[in-house]
């Protein structure tokens, strides 16, 4: 992970590109608590 950026923002960043790329809300908020619980 780039120095500096939090993992709030990263996270927020992910969702936005999932989101963007088609994927649905409820996927997007399972590999958000999937990568919190792997951190």
């Amino acid at each position: 992970m780039i120095k500096g950026i939090s993992l709030e923002v990263a996270l927020e960043a992910f969702s936005a590109y999932l989101a963007e790329n088609g994927r649905k809300q409820s996927r997007v908020e399972r590999y958000n608590y999937d990568i919190k619980g792997f951190l």
